[in-house]
């Protein structure tokens, strides 16, 4: 294996993943000659232009309602959420409750996609922090679908699309603005948790070095629901709100 690894970069994004290797990081995918991370994967066709990759458009979301009841006892549909149901309550607990990498983290572990979020809100700047926070919000109400199945599922990515400008209209954010800030910060998020919960395996989560600054608690659900309503309440606090705009 070459010593200084391989620099993988996405055809439409730019976002970049280092591997001892050729071997395509997790969940992104080849489409014709060019190599797309598994964000921009499913948006586009086998492209003839390098500078513009040809986008294609979103399989539709199913047209037959999809209902589930949550915690709250709202009734809410998944293919076409109404935002006047969607609250910070209902993400908080289902997010403590659901465990990162499939729940294929090492044994006698446990962290959950609340206490990631509220890791990825301080890596980025203030004003894109509550974004940051809600950038996996839709897992609370469709679940946590693994990258590598997102990636080949175009209508899952339709339906999670438009789950998450729900939340947005819920929330009052624009997380399309912050989309690559947030992605790397989530990115690097995602390397520092793969070093302290995973199995070792340079092949598959490439060569990125760990971050000894960043903590990780391991919080459980009561923990990660608590921290993760904090967390949206200082940033939704009226002196914050007001800095950050």
């Amino acid at each position: 294996m070459p010593g200084n690894g391989h620099i993988h970069v996405c055809a439409r994004c730019s976002a970049e993943f280092n591997t001892p290797n050729s071997y395509p990081p997790p969940g992104w995918v080849w489409r014709g000659s060019h190599l797309y991370c598994d964000a921009c994967c499913s948006l586009v066709d086998d492209p003839i232009d390098d500078a513009q990759p040809a986008q294609r458009e979103e399989a539709a979301p199913p047209a037959e309602p999809a209902l589930i009841m949550l915690a709250s006892g709202k009734v809410i549909d998944l293919v076409a959420p109404d935002p006047a149901l969607i609250n910070i309550e209902d993400i908080a607990l289902s997010l403590s409750r659901i465990c990162r990498f499939g729940s294929q983290i090492r044994p006698n572990r446990f962290y959950s996609v609340a206490e990631h979020s509220v890791h990825v809100s301080y890596r980025v700047a203030p004003e894109a922090a509550l974004p940051a926070l809600l950038h996996d919000a839709t897992e609370a109400y469709l679940g946590d679908v693994v990258r590598p199945l997102k990636a080949i599922l175009p209508t899952y990515r339709a339906i999670e699309e438009n789950f998450a400008a729900a939340i947005d209209t819920a929330f009052g954010i624009d997380s399309r603005r912050y989309r690559h800030v947030i992605r790397k910060a989530d990115i690097d998020m995602g390397i520092i948790e793969a070093h302290r919960l995973m199995p070792k395996d340079d092949y598959y989560w490439g060569t990125a070095p760990d971050d000894p600054g960043q903590w990780i608690s391991g919080w459980y659900p009561a923990e990660g629901r608590r921290r993760f309503l904090q967390r949206y309440r200082e940033l939704t606090a009226p002196a914050v709100q007001q800095e950050a705009a």
